[in-house]
C-alpha cells in the first residue's frame, strides 16, 4: 500500500500544497518558457502608456509623468515621408499609423513662419524638394520664439505627429528645446 499513511504527514503535505499554490497566485504567472505564460492569478497592469489622439489645436496632448512616447531618432520625417511615397495607399496607410500619435524630434532648415492663425504658428522646414515638415506650436508660448527665426536657420524642435503624406509630414504642439 502507497500513500501517505500518518495523519500529521498528511496535514504537512497539504499545507505545503496549498502555501505554494498560495504562492503562484499571489506572484502572478509561471514562466515555462520563455515564449509560453500561464496565468495563476490576476494579470499584471499594464506599463505602457494609453494612445491618445492628436491634441486639439494649441493643446499639448496629455503628457503621463514618466516621459513622452516619442519615436527613435532613426524615424525620420524622410523616412515617413518615403513609407507613403514608395507603397500603395492601402499598405502605407498601416505602415505609418503606428507612428501617429507619438512625439517625434525634428530638425531642418526654416522656410517660412506663418501668421498666427486662432491661436497657432505654423513654421515650415523644408530639405530638399521633397522633405516639409509642418510644425503647429501654441502662438502665446511660442511666439516670441518663433519671430526671431531667420530663413535658412536650422531649427531643432519636438512635436506630437499628426499627419503624413506622401508629401509632407505635420506635428503640433510643438516645442523647442531651450
Amino acid at each position: 500500500m502507497s500513500g501517505i499513511q500518518s495523519p500529521e504527514l498528511a496535514i504537512v503535505f497539504w499545507g505545503i500544497a496549498i502555501a505554494w499554490l498560495l504562492a503562484v497566485y499571489a506572484y502572478g504567472p509561471i514562466r515555462s518558457n520563455a515564449h509560453v505564460r500561464i496565468w495563476w492569478g490576476p494579470q499584471p497592469e499594464s506599463t505602457t502608456p494609453p494612445r491618445t489622439g492628436p491634441p486639439a489645436p494649441g493643446h499639448a496632448p496629455a503628457v503621463p509623468q514618466y516621459g513622452r512616447n516619442l519615436l527613435p531618432s532613426t524615424v525620420t520625417p524622410d523616412y515617413l515621408i518615403s513609407l507613403r511615397r514608395d507603397n500603395l495607399a492601402t499598405q502605407a496607410e498601416g505602415l505609418v499609423k503606428p507612428f501617429l500619435g507619438r512625439w517625434i524630434n525634428v530638425a531642418e532648415p526654416v522656410s517660412d513662419v506663418s501668421p498666427d492663425n486662432a491661436g497657432i504658428t505654423q513654421v515650415t522646414l523644408t530639405r530638399g524638394p521633397v522633405v516639409t515638415v509642418y510644425l503647429e506650436f501654441d502662438t502665446a508660448k511660442w511666439g516670441a520664439h518663433l519671430a526671431l527665426l531667420k530663413k535658412g536657420q536650422v531649427l531643432s524642435a519636438s512635436g506630437f505627429l499628426k499627419e503624413v503624406t506622401g508629401l509632407w509630414v505635420r506635428l503640433s504642439a510643438c516645442e523647442i528645446p531651450l
